[in-house]
């Protein structure tokens, strides 16, 4: 597990360092979180871990399940694709506000966010690319002037952070998502609101394809 802020108190640390362990996919969804092991990893009391899991509980990125206890959320084949299709929507009109808007500040920062998730991938450090990925889509979420719009793709956040990891693992992916990444800057960028909107949501339904297959194949397994 790595952390990417300074936390002011021990909760703050158990609440970071957790989170970003299931974003970057060290803990998947379904897993088990035992409050003890997480403890004795972090290097704490049971106290701020038992804060820190009750707050994450609260945002959508773990649930407790009958005869398991605490786990990473997890979600059906029919609820991820329904996540995905409100996700495609939301961040294909993200994509094309922020192309209308042209913020060369804006721009190069998401720039910025390709170069450095390429970076990490050369590096093979999928758990920095992932973070940096889901840095690259707050910032789409964000960079505009629809704050109801926002809203609604940040409270989305925990399940499409814990849904973005199943594609990771696949082949090829990392380095795809980052090409689709510098077609929707480059669309951005030379002020095409349409193709911004059409490259975001192209991505989205490719992250389903591969997200899907890979959730499909699991139920598979499971029966």
């Amino acid at each position: 597990m790595s952390m990417r802020e300074e936390p002011n108190t021990s909760n703050d640390l158990a609440y970071q360092k957790i989170k970003q362990a299931i974003i970057g996919g060290y803990y998947r969804s379904g897993e088990r979180l035992i409050e003890q092991e997480l403890a004795q990893k972090l290097g704490l009391s049971r106290t701020p871990v038992r804060e820190a899991l009750r707050r994450l509980e609260r945002e959508g990125f773990i649930e407790k399940t009958p005869y398991k206890g605490v786990t990473v959320r997890k979600f059906t084949t029919k609820e991820a694709e329904s996540i995905y299709q409100v996700r495609a929507a939301l961040e294909g009109l993200a994509a094309y506000l922020v192309a209308q808007h042209g913020d060369r500040e804006v721009i190069e920062e998401l720039r910025n966010k390709v170069a450095a998730a390429k970076e990490a991938l050369a590096a093979q450090d999928l758990e920095k690319v992932a973070a940096i990925n889901n840095e690259f889509h707050d910032l789409l979420a964000c960079a505009h002037d629809n704050e109801v719009l926002t809203d609604l793709l940040l409270n989305l956040r925990a399940c499409i952070s814990i849904l973005r990891v199943t594609t990771w693992t696949v082949p090829g992916r990392p380095a795809q998502t980052l090409a689709e990444h510098e077609a929707i800057v480059a669309a951005i960028a030379g002020g095409s609101p349409e193709r911004a909107r059409e490259m975001a949501i192209r991505h989205i339904e490719n992250s389903w394809k591969v997200a899907g297959g890979v959730l499909a194949r699991q139920a598979a397994v499971e029966l």
